[in-house]
């Protein structure tokens, strides 16, 4: 996903942009945004980041077998892609 995904935000920055007169000409031209004056912390957010990176970092410590698991729900999601677009090219030959 990582390559392609500045090419979909640039296609739906230039969606919304007909309807945004003044918009910048590309969605990487844009100011990042920064938070209103009256910006509060939301405590809730803070601590699931918190939870979050608690978790990040044990993943990040912790041995390889501890990732084994993933691997056949990986390889089942990449097979099932592969017999999508198998289907989906054999309905394109059927109707060319």
């Amino acid at each position: 996903m990582a390559p392609a995904t500045p090419f979909f935000t640039e296609t739906m920055y230039q969606n919304l942009r007909r309807i945004q007169p003044n918009a910048e000409e590309s969605v990487h031209f844009c100011p990042y945004p920064t938070p209103p004056e009256n910006y509060k912390e939301d405590m809730q957010i803070q601590q699931s980041v918190g939870r979050m990176q608690k978790v990040r970092a044990r993943e990040e410590g912790a041995p390889a077998p501890w990732y084994w698991p993933l691997l056949p729900s990986v390889a089942a999601a990449i097979l099932h892609l592969l017999c999508n677009l198998n289907r989906c090219r054999r309905l394109l030959d059927r109707l060319a």
